[in-house]
């Protein structure tokens, strides 16, 4: 059979090993999740409390900028690098859950004190649990409910496959989620290209 993840950390930490099976093992991204997660200080913080509303600050405060939950829509919505799309069925929102279910239980391999580490370990299996990250989704939903009509709303933020160019300015930059942005042009921005017809165009109407 073959072992659950769960499993394989559960033994690193029986040898005591961990830190090197985390050094082995990690992905960079999620080693960087976990780095961004230990800033938060989920066992320290009083607002993360072990508590349905404190778990459910947790995932918010987490992926405040990759997981919000419409109301209108009666969903989340998830970022996936460049726009903001409907997650039907919450099932995305679901996975974001898991994984920090993982990251939370790795997490406990840096507390030294075996009794506070115990505690710890203990609270993040809970979060295994369908039915425990299932209401931690629905306490998370309101921290930061956004509406239909927060999306899109500065009309001069054109996005393209590669960046968003905004034409107020003409700057061009990387894709970010505080655009709230949820539509995406076809083509990639290329500030060195030509466009003789526009040109044409332009030229003509200026004589006239």
């Amino acid at each position: 059979m073959e072992r659950t993840e769960l499993d394989m950390l559960s033994q690193l930490l029986e040898e005591d090993d961990f830190a090197k099976g985390i050094a082995i093992g990690l992905s960079s991204e999620r080693a960087a999740a976990l780095g961004r997660l230990r800033s938060m200080q989920p066992w320290q913080n009083e607002r993360y409390s072990n508590s349905d509303i404190g778990n459910g600050f947790l995932f918010a405060d987490f992926h405040k900028d990759t997981a919000r939950f419409v109301s209108e829509r009666k969903c989340w919505f998830i970022y996936d690098g460049s726009v903001w799309r409907a997650d039907v069925g919450n099932l995305k929102a679901m996975e974001k859950c898991k994984e920090l279910a993982t990251l939370l239980f790795l997490l406990t391999a840096e507390i030294k004190d075996t009794a506070l580490r115990d505690v710890c370990i203990k609270r993040a299996s809970r979060w295994h649990n369908r039915g425990v990250r299932e209401t931690i989704l629905k306490d998370a939903a309101s921290v930061y409910c956004l509406r239909m009509e927060d999306f899109d709303r500065d009309h001069y933020l054109f996005n393209c496959l590669n960046g968003t160019l905004n034409l107020r300015t003409g700057e061009f930059r990387e894709h970010r989620p505080e655009d709230l942005l949820t539509m995406m042009s076809g083509v990639h921005y290329d500030k060195e290209a030509s466009c003789p017809c526009w040109e044409w165009f332009m030229k003509s109407s200026s004589h006239i």
